[in-house]
């Protein structure tokens, strides 16, 4: 074979390589944006895992998202922060006690661990509707 030929089959590989590369980078992309923008729970519902968890003043958005992550809450840390950033309130996560499921969204985990539990509110019904406030004191119509 002369250095021209072999020149040649090594262009044509060359090419092949980076083109392999590119779509192995851009399905990759799009799995990582899917995980981060799809708002979906790790399980279904009749799969979840639940788990307490305990939120402190100190804790950071990457320390809670851990912590989901060792009790199978979540899959992804990283994605999960991301994700939160994305949504509104996500700084305003209040110190608590919570328990959360593993069929529940970035959303929804969102939703419970922001929710300010009030007099005369239930916790569930508030989580499950994305509530953060009740109403008290308002009468029914006679």
């Amino acid at each position: 074979m002369s250095n021209d030929a072999l020149n040649l089959i090594i262009k044509i590989l060359s090419g092949i390589f980076i083109l392999l590369l590119i779509a192995y980078v851009a399905v990759t992309m799009k799995n990582i944006g899917y995980e981060i923008f799809a708002d979906q729970p790790l399980t279904s519902q009749s799969q979840a895992v639940e788990a307490t968890i305990v939120v402190t003043e100190e804790d950071t958005l990457l320390d809670i998202a851990k912590d989901l992550k060792n009790k199978h809450i979540i899959d992804n840390p990283y994605y999960f922060v991301i994700a939160l950033h994305f949504l509104d309130d996500y700084d305003q996560i209040k110190p608590g006690t919570y328990t959360l499921s593993s069929a529940d969204s970035p959303s929804e985990i969102l939703a419970t661990l922001t929710v300010q539990e009030e007099e005369g509110a239930k916790p569930d019904d508030m989580l499950r509707t994305g509530c953060r406030q009740t109403v008290t004191g308002i009468e029914e119509p006679a």
